[in-house]
């Protein structure tokens, strides 16, 4: 609740998307400015409307970057990824080398068509997340849907559980509602803010200006 902001906080800079993928598609944009990440707009669409409300929003807020679930709506993603050459599919790696997340271009040189992918370190990024809230470098514009928000924010729980090697790790585990959309949507849209510097010319729609700082 401490993240809440009255201001929205809009401007004529560009800023990133983050979103889920299932019946109900949740769509989170914002930035990281001044070492903030500012979250501008959410909203929650059906699926059915998801690809023509994504272009709109992409338009209004000039959309440098944004990541998407990889699954399980694929061909979507693909489709998408047709015409939007900023646009990544998340996916989550259980790979010890990633520290993060590693970005994945699509093999121009073949003709297998795969999503152009970020695979994600889901705990270490939910780790980042929730200290930019711990330190109070979030800030959220308020809406009609803040209950339904923090609902979705609180539904995963950090624990420590033994991992395949018998290693005690922290996991974020949801909970048997599994509610937990906003959260992951609000992660790829900070994956998307990171993005930057694995963007090249040609993938950008505009120049990459404005009042973005990574950290």
């Amino acid at each position: 609740r401490a993240a809440w902001t009255e201001s929205s906080r809009t401007d004529s800079g560009g800023y990133y998307m983050g979103a889920g993928m299932g019946v109900l598609c949740p769509i989170v944009i914002g930035r990281i400015q001044n070492n903030e990440l500012v979250v501008v707009h959410r909203e929650v669409v059906p699926l059915s409307l998801f690809e023509q409300r994504k272009r709109e929003l992409q338009v209004k807020y000039r959309v440098f970057a944004s990541v998407l679930d990889a699954n399980p709506y694929t061909d979507l993603i693909l489709r998408i990824q047709t015409y939007d050459k900023t646009m990544y599919g998340a996916i989550f790696s259980q790979s010890k080398s990633i520290e993060v997340y590693k970005v994945k271009e699509q093999d121009e040189e073949t003709n297998v068509q795969r999503v152009r992918q970020v695979d994600i370190s889901k705990d270490k990024a939910l780790d980042q997340l929730a200290d930019l809230f711990k330190t109070r470098a979030v800030r959220i514009h308020k809406d009609a849907d803040d209950e339904q928000f923090i609902t979705q924010m609180l539904d995963m729980k950090r624990g420590q559980v033994f991992d395949r090697s018998g290693d005690l790790v922290h996991k974020w585990v949801k909970s048997t509602k599994g509610n937990d959309h906003y959260h992951h949507a609000l992660l790829y849209l900070l994956i998307a803010c990171r993005l930057k510097a694995s963007l090249t010319p040609a993938h950008a729609y505009v120049p990459l200006v404005g009042s973005f700082r990574p950290r």
